[in-house]
C-alpha cells in the first residue's frame, strides 16, 4: 500500500511541474500593456472603457482612475481597440517584446452624430418657462402660467392676476400695480395696447377676458423701450393663447353670490326683452320726435311748445320699481382649439374662447351734506340694486407655412353691462339753494 501512494504522489509532481514548465515557456514569449485612458475634452480619467486585444481573447477595464493592465499579451503588433458607449471607437498598433511592459494612454473623443434637426413649438404656458424668462428678464416682473391658472377656479383675467405678488385688483376688474392707482397702470393684449370701454377710466377692465384665452399674464413694473411711452407704475401682458396641436376642449361653470343679496329684497323695473343678456332691445331708444343731430335740440326754433309736450309723452314713464328676491351669480366659460394639416408645408389651427359673467348686488347708501350754519342741505337715504353682465369673446386663426412663417388672425369682443334701480328717499333743500 505504501509503495502505491509514492507512486500516485510522484505522478502528480511531475504534471505539476510540467504546467509550471509550460507556462514560463509562454510567459517568456508574452508581454504586457498598461495605460491610462482620458476624456478628449475634460481630460478627466474615463471609467469601465473596454480595452480588448483585437483577434485574442485578452480584454481588461479601465478602474476609477481610468488605468489598465493587459496581461499575458502574445509577441509581435497588435492592435488594441478602446470602446466605450457614447465615445468613438479608437485603435492603436503596438509590437510586443516577450516579458516587457509596454504603455498605451489614450484621449477618447465624445462621439458626435450627424445634424440633427429638432422642430416644435415654443411652450410658454408652465411656470418653468416663465421663471426662466422672469431670470433673463432685463427689469422686475411677475408673471402667471396657464398650467397654473388651471390649478385655480377663477374664471377672468381679473381674478388670475389676483394671485400675482404686487397686484391689486379693485372691483374684481381694474388693476392698481405696485399700489398705484388706475391711471398709471396700462394693458396689453397680444402686445398691443387696448383702449378702454369704460369712458371714466384709463385702465381697460380685466373681467372681459376668460381665462380660456390666456397663454400667460406678465406684469412689467419697471420701463423697457419695447413698452408704450404712456408707462406709469406698471404694464399688465395679456398673451392669449396659440391654436393646440391636437383637438382641446373645456368649459367650466361657476356660481357665486354676495351675502346682503342673495335671499335678500332685489330692486328691478319692466325693461325689454333682452335685458338678462344685458343688451338694450330698443326699449331705451330716444322717441322719434328728438332731433338727434343737435346737441341741445330744445333750444332749437324748429321746436315748438306742443312738439315738446309730445316728445315728454312719448318718453317712457316707468317709476315703480319692481321688487323680487335677489339670486345667485354664475358664470360659464368655454374654450375649443384644434390644428389641420393642409399640405406637407401648410398647417391651419384655430382656438376660441368665451365667458358669460352675471351678478346681482345690493348697496344701500346714507349721503348727508350740511351748510355752514350746520343746516341739512341734503340727506338721502339710497337702496340700489345692479344687475351686471360680461361678456367676452376671443377667436384666433393661424396658418403655419414652411415651418418658418406664420400668419395669424386674433378677434376679440368684450361687452360690460350694468342695470341699476335704486330709490332715493330723503331731504334736498334747494328752494334756500337757489335763494342763495
Amino acid at each position: 500500500m505504501k509503495s502505491m501512494k509514492k507512486r500516485v504522489y510522484v505522478k502528480g509532481s511531475l504534471v505539476l511541474c510540467l504546467f509550471l514548465a509550460a507556462s514560463a515557456l509562454m510567459a517568456q514569449g508574452a508581454g504586457r500593456i498598461k495605460g491610462t485612458v482620458i476624456d478628449s475634452i475634460s481630460g478627466e480619467p474615463i471609467i469601465g472603457v473596454n480595452v480588448i486585444v483585437k483577434g485574442k481573447q485578452i480584454f481588461a477595464v479601465t478602474d476609477i482612475d481610468g488605468k489598465y493592465v493587459l496581461q499575458n499579451v502574445p509577441e509581435g503588433e497588435q492592435i488594441i481597440q478602446f470602446q466605450m458607449m457614447g465615445y468613438a471607437k479608437t485603435e492603436n498598433k503596438i509590437t510586443v517584446q516577450p516579458g516587457r511592459l509596454e504603455t498605451i494612454n489614450i484621449s477618447m473623443v465624445y462621439k458626435t452624430a450627424e445634424e440633427i434637426i429638432v422642430t416644435g413649438k415654443r411652450v410658454s404656458n408652465t411656470e418653468a418657462s416663465l421663471l426662466s424668462k422672469r431670470r433673463k428678464a432685463p427689469v422686475a416682473q411677475d408673471a402667471i402660467s396657464a398650467e397654473e391658472i388651471s390649478k385655480s377656479p377663477d374664471s377672468d383675467a381679473g381674478d388670475a392676476a389676483k394671485r400675482v405678488t404686487g397686484v391689486t385688483i379693485v372691483d374684481g376688474k381694474n388693476v392698481y400695480i405696485r399700489g398705484l392707482g388706475e391711471r398709471y397702470s396700462g394693458v396689453m393684449f397680444a402686445n398691443s395696447v387696448i383702449p378702454s370701454p369704460d369712458p371714466d377710466k384709463r385702465v381697460v377692465p380685466l373681467d372681459v377676458f376668460p381665462v380660456g384665452l390666456l397663454d400667460n399674464l406678465v406684469i412689467i413694473k419697471s420701463y423697457t423701450p419695447e413698452i408704450p411711452g404712456e408707462f406709469g407704475g406698471g404694464m399688465l401682458q395679456i398673451n392669449p393663447k396659440d391654436y393646440p396641436d391636437e383637438l382641446e376642449a373645456s368649459i367650466s361653470v361657476g356660481m357665486g353670490f354676495h351675502l346682503d343679496t342673495v335671499g335678500q329684497r332685489f330692486y328691478t323695473y319692466e325693461g325689454g326683452n333682452w335685458d338678462w343678456f344685458g343688451v338694450d332691445d330698443g326699449t331705451r331708444e330716444l322717441p322719434g320726435e328728438i332731433n338727434t343731430n343737435s346737441i341741445n335740440p330744445f333750444t332749437d326754433s324748429y321746436y315748438s311748445l306742443g312738439t315738446i309736450e309730445k316728445v315728454g309723452e312719448s318718453m317712457k314713464k316707468e317709476y315703480t320699481p319692481n321688487k323680487v328676491t335677489g339670486l345667485f351669480g354664475a358664470s360659464i366659460s368655454f374654450s375649443v382649439g384644434d390644428s389641420y394639416k393642409i399640405n406637407d408645408d401648410v398647417t391651419m389651427g384655430f382656438i376660441c374662447s368665451g365667458l358669460y359673467k352675471e351678478d346681482f348686488k345690493n348697496r344701500d347708501y346714507k349721503y348727508l351734506r350740511k351748510r355752514q350754519n350746520f343746516e341739512d342741505d341734503k340727506r338721502y337715504d339710497l337702496e340700489s340694486s345692479t344687475f351686471s353682465t360680461t361678456k367676452g369673446l376671443l377667436l384666433s386663426l393661424a396658418f403655419n407655412m414652411y415651418n418658418n412663417h406664420k400668419l395669424r388672425w386674433t378677434s376679440f369682443y368684450s361687452h360690460n353691462s350694468e342695470d341699476t334701480t335704486a330709490i332715493l328717499d330723503g331731504f334736498y333743500d334747494d328752494y334756500k339753494n337757489k335763494a342763495g
